[in-house]
């Protein structure tokens, strides 16, 4: 701010006449886009059609935003053009604008002043969507007008916009945009501004650049694939849809649909094998052909794509199977794929429930948004007060497992499922909280995993969205298959019911469970993971009946609650054990881990003070265990109500005590600050 007064006060009389000037010019270009826009809403409302949804953008926001870059580079003193040149691509960009908005604008207010009657808008004809198709362009041309002037407007901002020596993208890529980054917060702000400003046609628009800005600070390269992505399901679904139109026998259509989409769907899933194992095989096979270098190489790996590919594989399979409509604008397509709240950790949203949305009309909404800041702060407080502290804990006891006794092994085994839990839903809590501040509503991925009584129960809270995406599009696609309901009539056959039942559901199960470990990774560790969920599961759902019988022997009464209480500590040390085998390096070490929790057990080790020395001291480690205590009240609350709807009906002092409460416990015990790199959140990697 200090350079930027600087070149201001040091600009001659004539510089100063020049920065009004185009100053004024912003002003009025703002006046007469809002007006516009308001002619147009008004319009649109009273022939009952509405607006082109691109041209209040042109008219408002792109005049504004190429004003103000004229007007900022005079402030600095960075102009590299003539006055007379950059005046004249600001008179074009406004002309351009002018003439999106003269044909239907300007001839009906030609005919309101000769006293006419308007013309009335001729009935929509059948073919006219049929024409659009056959001729894209028509289509297209506005998209592409907007498109060429932001690209425009990016390159000047990329060639001639100086900032401290470094180009605003240099800027960019090299400060990633977390959640957890104090930039994240006037960003968010700036988004929501914008998103309430702009007509409400328009607030889809906003959505998308905000996301592709969020996108770019990852890196510019990554882009790459999101964007590849993309114009995969959008050229193939509507592929589909067309071919759905012209074959009226739906058989026929879509055995001629199938090829395109496994087409789609390779294309797809080799960006993501490339992403999981590029490095893997650009250094194994660059060794084995002596290749220089190879030893280094490692592949791009684009933000989120494990998300957004299974995103746009559901959005191809519903096209396909004709429960969902194809997009017939990119951008719409690319609006819902690069979302920025949801790109980093999920949800894995579906296209038919998350896109519509965006194109909804969102007025501002006071208790909305309210609710939507009170999650992330929840969001917020998981992940810099419980997760980051404990995750120092963690990360010391198991970067030393051999040196570790088993009572600090099994603490940390403990911390580190919570911190799991913690950093996971803490991320989607933000995400879901700041998509209720623009009226957008996320799908819900968790729902008090811990609170569940076996193993197939956790499995249907934690991590909702991606178990309902693999049971919908990988399990029950399976089961139905032709070749597994021949092979159950074969086993039935020879075996009975029972053993085809069984094999019906083992089989599927098996290879879901595979597709679910390789997702999480592709070491050996995760191979271990998964067949340990799915022994875990098939055991439960194979074996219920004799669980049940033996129940009854043994007379436990399944219905009290400290039965109940049993089964959720019991699942509870499932996921714990499955999370060792995460965090450890390799196999040698999950073994050791088992190991010396078993043989170097010392219950000493929780009372001697050693616990303390672990990362974390003495504050710091019971400010660990009354934030788990605190999130543990909050989740019982949770099952019996919305806590915040109940503090929001409580009286003044109360409601507003638990805001600050929450507020000053993120500020003053938060992980954060100089000298302390906040942790990334742990379901990034995958």
């Amino acid at each position: 701010m200090s350079n930027f007064l600087q070149a201001f006060t040091s600009l001659r009389a004539l510089d100063y006449f020049e920065f009004f000037t185009l100053f004024a010019g912003v002003v009025i270009l703002v006046a007469v886009g809002i007006r516009a826009s308001k002619t147009r809403t008004h319009q649109s409302k009273k022939e009952k059609k509405p607006a082109f949804p691109l041209k209040p953008v042109s008219e408002l926001l792109l005049p504004a935003v190429a004003a103000l870059f004229l007007a900022w580079r005079y402030a600095t003193g960075t102009q590299t053009m003539p006055i007379t040149a950059e005046l004249g691509i600001m008179l074009a960009v406004i002309v351009l604008c002018a003439v999106l908005h003269i044909p239907t604008k300007h001839a009906d207010d030609m005919l309101e002043k000769e006293g006419e009657p308007q013309c009335e808008k001729s009935p929509r004809k059948s073919d006219e969507a049929e024409n659009r198709e056959e001729n894209p362009l028509r289509a297209w041309l506005p998209t592409a007008t907007l498109l060429l002037l932001t690209a425009l407007t990016l390159f000047l901002l990329d060639q001639n916009f100086s900032l401290m020596g470094k180009s605003i993208f240099a800027l960019l890529s090299t400060d990633p945009l977390s959640f957890t980054n104090y930039r994240f917060f006037l960003f968010a702000a700036c988004t929501a501004l914008f998103y309430y400003l702009v007509p409400k046609r328009a607030q889809w628009v906003v959505a998308m650049l905000a996301s592709i800005v969020f996108y770019s600070t990852y890196g510019r390269k990554r882009m790459v694939f999101i964007f590849a992505a993309s114009l995969i399901a959008y050229f193939a679904a509507r592929k589909m849809d067309r071919l759905q139109r012209e074959i009226e026998n739906k058989a026929e259509a879509k055995k001629k649909c199938k090829p395109i989409l496994l087409l789609a769907f390779a294309g797809l899933i080799s960006m993501l094998l490339y992403a999981k194992i590029g490095t893997w095989v650009m250094q194994t096979v660059g060794t084995a052909l002596r290749i220089g270098g190879a030893e280094t190489a490692k592949a791009i790996v684009a933000l989120g794509i494990s998300y957004y590919t299974f995103s746009l594989i559901s959005y191809l399979a519903d096209v396909y199977w004709r429960k969902d409509t194809a997009e017939t604008n990119y951008l719409h397509l690319l609006a819902f794929t690069i979302y920025f709240p949801k790109i980093l950790q999920g949800p894995i949203s579906r296209h038919k429930e998350l896109a519509p949305q965006f194109f909804e009309e969102h007025r501002f909404d006071y208790e909305k948004f309210c609710f939507g800041v009170q999650r992330m702060l929840w969001g917020y407080f998981k992940k810099l007060v419980i997760a980051d502290r404990l995750a120092i804990f963690v990360n010391t006891v198991f970067g030393n497992v051999e040196g570790e006794s088993g009572a600090h092994l099994l603490v940390a085994a403990v911390f580190g499922a919570v911190q799991s839990y913690c950093d996971f839903s803490g991320c989607m809590d933000i995400a879901c909280g700041f998509s209720e501040c623009l009226g957008l509503k996320l799908a819900e991925n968790f729902d008090h995993p811990f609170f569940s009584r076996s193993a197939a129960e956790f499995w249907r809270r934690w991590h909702i969205t991606l178990g309902t995406w693999l049971k919908n599009y990988i399990y029950m696609p399976l089961v139905i298959s032709p070749g597994l309901i021949k092979m159950s009539k074969r086993v039935k056959e020879r075996f009975g019911a029972q053993a085809a039942k069984n094999m019906m559901a083992a089989i599927p199960l098996l290879i879901t469970w595979l597709i679910t470990a390789v997702w999480h990774g592709t070491t050996p560790n995760y191979l271990v993971w998964g067949l340990y969920w799915y022994i875990l599961i098939t055991a439960s759902t194979v074996f219920a009946s004799e669980y049940k019988k033996l129940a009854t022997v043994l007379r436990i009464n399944t219905e009290t609650g400290s039965w109940r209480l049993f089964q959720m500590v019991r699942t509870f040390v499932l996921f714990m054990v499955c999370h060792v085998m995460i965090i450890s390096k390799d196999l040698p070490s999950l073994w050791l881990f088992f190991k010396r929790v078993f043989t170097e057990f010392h219950i000493e080790g929780f009372f001697n003070g050693s616990l303390y020395t672990l990362g974390l001291d003495r504050p710091n480690f019971l400010l660990g265990i009354v934030s788990i205590f605190a999130l543990w009240s909050v989740s019982m609350l949770q099952r019996s109500g919305s806590v915040r709807e109940r503090i929001a009906g409580s009286n003044l002092v109360f409601r507003w005590t638990m805001y600050y409460v929450l507020f000053f416990s993120i500020i003053i015990f938060g992980i954060y600050g100089p000298g302390y790199n906040t942790a990334s959140f742990v379901y990034m990697q995958y």
